[in-house]
């Protein structure tokens, strides 16, 4: 038999808001400064129906995800045709819809259920790079690193105290969406 909902909860909301600031500052002629900082938040709410509920901490779920990142940049320009840069910087990724409340089947033989203890993924990045301008050629090169912590990626899990489920003849293999590790 077929699901009787969608992919997500009825009535399901997801809100965004973030502010953002940024400023370029010139200490030298040669040398300037960029900085900004972000404010970021995230709100969703959903009701899972009872028979879909994993405990009775799951039938109403009201998130929300909060973070202020930032970035700083230096600009070094020696000469008109000639410019250097460093960068560094925060992100950060709330968890979306899909993340939270998926309950279903996905792809291949996987039965995905919802986490309540998910939390975002954050980021740091570094780059370094420069420009030569040749009159109408401009030569850019840059070299980076991010690395992300709290990874969100699809991991076993169990329901009803079971990590498979059977639905039409067919075994499920039950997962959730997991802060399981890091990136590169």
């Amino acid at each position: 038999s077929k699901d009787s909902r969608g992919r997500y909860p009825d009535n399901s909301t997801y809100l965004s808001l973030g502010m953002f600031v940024q400023d370029e500052i010139e200490l030298h002629s040669k040398w300037s400064v960029v900085s900004g900082i972000r404010w970021s938040f995230f709100q969703t709410a959903f009701n899972l129906l009872p028979a879909e509920a994993l405990d009775s901490t799951l039938t109403g779920i009201d998130l929300n995800f909060q973070s202020l990142t930032g970035s700083l940049g230096m600009i070094y320009q020696p000469w008109p045709q000639v410019l250097f840069r460093l960068n560094m910087a925060q992100a950060f990724r709330a968890p979306n819809l899909n993340d939270l409340s998926k309950f279903g089947e996905s792809k291949g033989n996987i039965f995905e259920i919802p986490n309540k203890d998910l939390r975002a993924e954050k980021l740091n990045s570094i780059d370094l790079g420069g420009e030569i301008k040749f009159s109408r050629l401009v030569f850019r090169a840059a070299v980076y690193y991010a690395a992300i912590h709290d990874l969100i990626t699809s991991a076993e899990a169990t329901y009803q105290g079971s990590a498979t489920l059977i639905r039409d003849s067919v075994e499920y293999k039950i997962k959730s969406k997991q802060n399981t590790g890091s990136a590169f």
